[in-house]
C-alpha cells in the first residue's frame, strides 16, 4: 500500500494532468465550479440536518445537548469536506471499533 502511494500514484496523477485537454477543461470550468459549489452546499446542509435531528432527539436517551442549527452547519462543513479516513483518525478514541471498521469499509468502496 505504501509503495503504491509513494512510488506509483504520483506519476499516474502527473500523467493525467499533462494529458488533460486544456481547451476543453477551460471551456467547461464554469459548470465544474458550479457543480462543486452546489454539491458541497448540499452535502453541508445534509450533514447539518442529520446532526441536528440526531442531537435534538437525544432527549429520548436522557441526554440534553444544547446545540443550534448554526453550530450543526459548522460541523457539517467540517465533516463534508473532510476525507473519511481523516475522520476515522480524529475519532479513533471516541468511536467503537466495530463502527470504525464499518466506516472504513465504506470509505474503501
Amino acid at each position: 500500500e505504501k509503495v503504491f502511494f509513494m512510488l506509483l500514484a504520483p506519476p499516474i496523477f502527473l500523467e493525467a494532468g499533462y494529458s488533460l485537454n486544456r481547451h476543453m477543461f477551460f471551456n467547461h470550468s464554469f459548470p465544474i465550479v458550479i457543480l462543486g459549489i452546489a454539491g458541497t452546499y448540499i452535502t453541508v446542509m445534509l450533514f447539518a440536518a442529520i446532526i441536528y435531528g440526531v442531537v435534538n432527539n437525544l432527549w429520548a436517551c436522557g441526554l440534553d445537548v444544547p446545540i443550534n442549527f448554526h453550530q450543526c452547519v459548522r460541523l457539517g462543513a467540517i465533516f463534508s469536506t473532510t476525507d473519511a479516513t481523516a475522520l476515522l483518525r480524529i475519532f479513533h478514541n471516541i468511536l467503537p471499533e466495530q463502527l470504525q471498521r464499518g466506516i472504513g469499509d465504506a470509505a474503501k468502496d
